[in-house]
């Protein structure tokens, strides 16, 4: 993995470095409900030159630091009760727009949502998560469901499933769904 420059910031409230931020600032300061910071401006030449005042957060485009952009990410760590498997099925943020998680990594598999997958709910935009294709391993709680029917035949009274997976014994009938296309 590559080491990235970053800057962090320091809370006084919390005692501690809350905060990672991508660009690099000579200097910076908050004064008069503004943040500014001094950093080096990419000129039309390509050359870099320092000591350039920057004010943030003065419109509305974002992540974007002496004249360069950037992308968003959001790492969050979900460390509540660090013994206890975490089954993570669904996503939601409140935000005025949707976005995409092109991304969802944790140590049990991974996963994507493109920004159409999500709908907007009570005020926050929510989808369900989406593993990424590759081999499922069906004993796992985090598979939902066990795919299509490969065939279904019988009378009315006796109806026989037959999946093109192999189930084992991880099928218990509590409740059964059809839906025809």
């Amino acid at each position: 993995m590559a080491d990235k420059a970053a800057t962090l910031s320091y809370s006084e409230d919390s005692k501690g470095w809350p905060s990672f931020y991508s660009y690099l600032p000579d200097y910076m300061i908050g004064m008069n409900g503004y943040f500014y910071s001094f950093g080096p401006t990419t000129n039309d030449d390509g050359s870099v030159s320092g000591g350039n005042l920057y004010r943030h957060n003065v419109n509305e485009t974002r992540n974007n630091y002496y004249g360069v952009q950037y992308d968003s990410t959001i790492t969050g760590v979900l460390n509540i009760e660090p013994k206890t498997i975490k089954l993570f099925k669904t996503m939601s943020y409140e935000s005025d727009d949707r976005w995409a998680c092109t991304s969802l990594i944790t140590d049990l598999g991974s996963g994507s949502m493109l920004a159409t997958y999500f709908e907007q709910k009570e005020g926050e935009w929510f989808t369900f998560l989406r593993e990424t294709e590759g081999t499922r391993d069906y004993r796992d709680r985090s598979v939902n469901g066990i795919g299509s029917a490969g065939q279904v035949f019988g009378a009315p009274t006796v109806t026989i499933i037959t999946f093109t997976v192999n189930v084992g014994s991880i099928v218990s009938v509590v409740a059964f769904s059809i839906s025809a296309f």
